[in-house]
């Protein structure tokens, strides 16, 4: 927001820079630009890119709308994918939510399977573009 009120637009680009032999996110880099004077297009589009073959998954406003977060993983998955996107380990978790390690590693599993995902970092990208909040 301008101080005289006025909204801005704004591009967020997150990339995975370093996981470890895991797939935990180890390092991103995050950049921000104000793109208000860009023309306006009539759909907001957000992409995922894959850091291991490259592909790319484009998600126009209306799918991303239709589909919350919530509507595409359990609360305990949500749970999980938030503590993931802290950069917490599965055996952190684990403790953390009172199940096991092997537990954690099959709700990881599952969520890549159902968001169609490749790997953990995809999967916490996914879940920020639909809205994930820390």
């Amino acid at each position: 927001m301008k101080p005289n009120g006025e909204a801005v637009r704004i591009l967020e680009q997150i990339a995975v820079l370093q996981q470890d032999s895991k797939g935990n996110i180890t390092h991103i880099l995050g950049i921000c630009n104000e793109i208000t004077s860009w023309k306006k297009s009539c759909q907001q589009i957000a992409s995922v890119t894959s850091t291991v073959d490259h592909s790319v998954i484009f998600y126009t406003s209306d799918e991303l709308e239709s589909q919350p977060l919530r509507a595409v993983l359990s609360k305990r998955e949500l749970e999980i994918v938030k503590l993931l996107a802290q950069g917490h380990s599965s055996k952190f978790i684990a403790d953390k939510l009172f199940i096991s390690f092997h537990t954690v590693n099959t709700h990881r599993q599952h969520m890549i399977e159902k968001t169609k995902t490749k790997n953990t970092g995809e999967l916490i990208q996914f879940a920020s573009s639909r809205g994930l909040t820390l």
